[in-house]
């Protein structure tokens, strides 16, 4: 039933027209997108229902193929325009690890051993902040804070790189891969870039967002430390939410495993959604590689 299409031979303008008219139309699965994250890439396609999955992969050795988590890239979904049944996900895994002989798996799909990882979503344009975020907020109002878009990545590049902050994504300000899908997100509307300034008109904090039909995303976020005390990234999300946010839309703040995020994003209303990470080891070079990692870690 399920299909491999290697990137070559999939029809982007058919995949982006799909994507667009399916169930979820998540930014992070069109072509484009993929292409500017992933080393490589194809899907499997469902011959039934023309459903399909992207597959984002390394290769080990130049010829031992592993699916892989790539950059700015949370988890996988099976795109289609109808609910896929149990059994053909079921399928679906199967021909992957036949297919991958190694790798990893972040999708919405649980299978034995599976490790349970955690998502915060918005689902109410009016959250029940808890009452150490409605304080910051109130100092955010108090410090007369405001908040604009900007289609110009440049004004978020040159204050990283004058801001000071110890950054976890500090490595990537430079990256090729950051300011590209930076800029594509912003060029093509399918993002926008917000900045918190003070009244002298001083940047407080930033943050990245990608945006479809149903659900913005808190794509990457930037705080000083004159934003941690004066609240500006809780009168950012309070601004998104009130200003930009529709009825009918969710704010994916997506996951972490810092537990202080993860406490930050509760205290915003934000509910708790699972997805799953699934690991295997079916090839000797694979996990002679992975022994090797280890033992230099």
């Amino acid at each position: 039933m399920w299909v491999w299409k290697s990137r070559a031979e999939i029809d982007t303008h058919e995949w982006d027209l799909y994507l667009n008219h399916s169930l979820e139309p998540f930014v992070e699965f069109h072509s484009w997108y993929l292409d500017i994250c992933c080393e490589h890439w194809g899907a499997f396609f469902n011959l039934k229902d023309n459903s399909r999955i992207s597959i984002p992969f390394v290769k080990k050795l130049y010829f031992i193929k592993a699916v892989t988590r790539p950059p700015y890239v949370q988890r996988l979904k099976i795109i289609s325009d109808q609910i896929v049944e149990e059994y053909a996900i079921v399928e679906l895994f199967k021909i992957i690890k036949s297919n991958f002989k190694c790798g990893t798996l972040n999708w919405n799909y649980h299978f034995l051993n599976s490790k349970i990882r955690a998502n915060y979503i918005i689902q109410d344009k009016k959250p029940l902040f808890n009452q150490s975020t409605n304080r910051n907020l109130g100092k955010s109002i108090r410090e007369a804070l405001s908040y604009r878009t900007t289609k110009n990545s440049n004004e978020l590049i040159d204050w990283l790189q004058t801001n000071g902050e110890n950054y976890v994504y500090k490595k990537d300000f430079n990256n090729d891969l950051f300011k590209a899908l930076i800029n594509k997100l912003l060029e093509l509307e399918n993002g926008f870039l917000i900045l918190s300034e003070n009244s002298l008109g001083k940047i407080q904090s930033a943050a990245i967002f990608t945006q479809s039909a149903r659900r913005i995303v808190f794509f990457l976020s930037f705080n000083s430390q004159s934003g941690k005390k004066n609240g500006a990234m809780v009168g950012l999300l309070n601004y998104v939410i009130n200003e930009i946010m529709q009825p009918r839309q969710e704010l994916d703040l997506e996951g972490s495993d810092i537990p202080g995020v993860a406490l930050f994003y509760e205290s915003l209303g934000a509910k708790k959604f699972p997805y799953f990470e699934l690991t295997w080891n079916e090839s000797i070079i694979c996990k002679l590689i992975t022994f090797i990692k280890k033992f230099i870690n």
